[in-house]
């Protein structure tokens, strides 16, 4: 029987966030929009983010070697290989996105570590990223409607055998959702 280790990304896989660092970047360039922290919905704020990076004239190379940048947390890439060669399911549950997950995964050579990546996901167009939700969910009032980490967990263990454990790591306030309604084994 397969166990699962589920991971946020964001101050968990790597020790930084994936937005922060690139407003950080931006900044050195031209002040990026401000954050509203009246409107919780921190993805289309993103959106607004890359559209400004990119008329500023940020070029994709200056955000995937940013976030290429980032180090891992303390001991992560090392506990990756461990997993997945003891034949761990891997899933990285993230609010952050597809570019920004894949490319990290793929520059510290872990890529074929994780088994699965849940998040918003992006992609660049003629030099301008784009962010999409992963999904549009309204029936869980403690999570942002682009991403309920219980709704993806369930959805991502709906049909497969029960895993003998399942482990959950994350580092804030929407990973305390999934934590409290881990699949039962």
């Amino acid at each position: 029987m397969t166990s699962l280790a589920v991971f946020d990304f964001d101050r968990t896989i790597v020790d930084a966030d994936s937005d922060a660092t690139i407003i950080t970047k931006l900044r050195e360039k031209t002040p990026p929009p401000e954050w509203d922290n009246t409107n919780h919905d921190w993805t289309p704020y993103m959106s607004n983010v890359f559209e400004h990076a990119y008329s500023a004239g940020m070029h994709p190379d200056d955000i995937l070697s940013s976030i290429a940048s980032m180090p891992p947390t303390p001991g992560m890439e090392r506990l990756l290989r461990r997993l997945a060669d003891e034949r761990w399911h891997v899933v990285l549950l993230t609010d952050a996105n597809t570019v920004f997950v894949g490319h990290w995964l793929k520059e510290h050579g872990l890529e074929d570590k994780v088994t699965s990546v849940i998040t918003n996901r992006a992609f660049f167009e003629r030099g301008r990223l784009y962010i999409e939700p992963c999904m549009e969910q309204t029936v869980c009032r403690r999570c942002p409607r682009n991403l309920c980490k219980s709704l993806a967990l369930a959805q991502h263990c709906d049909g497969r055998p029960p895993y003998q454990q399942v482990v959950y790591v994350g580092d804030g306030r929407n990973d305390y959702c999934p934590a409290t309604s881990l699949p039962n084994q």
